[in-house]
């Protein structure tokens, strides 16, 4: 192999390293979160969602206080911390598919709020908790957890709401 060989394929190599590399950090968007069958891959903080699906098939996990919750996208950002204000695009149903509200509708603004203050009900503030920046999560929240006997506007009393929520912004 003449020199110019030997360098243009160590080159070349050098080239399909890095880009492996290159590769290997976007896939894990910068963390150590690798994405398996059962965990959806972690996104970079972006432009929100369009719309949300009902009809999304998502795996949930059950708190003991019966909230149920179970990540769309997992974000790749900062998790939010009681004090600070989050920022959601939401979607909710009942239980039975029914729409009753989205912050997506009609442009309106996202919902903000104080997180640890409880000024939202408790089982959407429990879900975000946990969530990462950019992420996008199912929660089913039951009645004890959500407007409980109290009916508010569509939605009856004592309803399970199945709601999704997309981390649009911590400050």
């Amino acid at each position: 192999m003449t020199r110019s060989a030997a360098r243009f394929s160590t080159g070349m190599a050098a080239r399909a390293a890095i880009a492996a590399a290159v590769l290997f950090s976007l896939a894990g968007c910068g963390s150590l979160v690798l994405a398996t069958a059962d965990t959806p891959a972690c996104v970079t903080p972006g432009p929100a969602l369009r719309a949300d699906s009902f009809k999304t098939s998502v795996a949930l996990t059950t708190a003991k206080d019966g909230l149920k919750y179970g990540d769309i996208r997992v974000g790749c950002g900062a998790q939010p911390h009681a004090g600070q204000t989050v920022t959601l695009q939401y979607t909710g149903w009942l239980a039975n598919g029914r729409f009753f509200d989205s912050s997506r509708a009609g442009g309106r603004p996202p919902l903000s709020f104080r997180l640890g203050e409880g000024v939202i009900i408790r089982g959407l503030e429990e879900g975000v908790a946990t969530m990462h920046l950019g992420g996008t999560r199912r929660l089913v929240i039951p009645p004890s957890l959500a407007f409980g006997p109290t009916a508010r506007g569509s939605v009856p009393p004592n309803s399970t709401i199945v709601i999704n929520i997309e981390l649009v912004a911590i400050s």
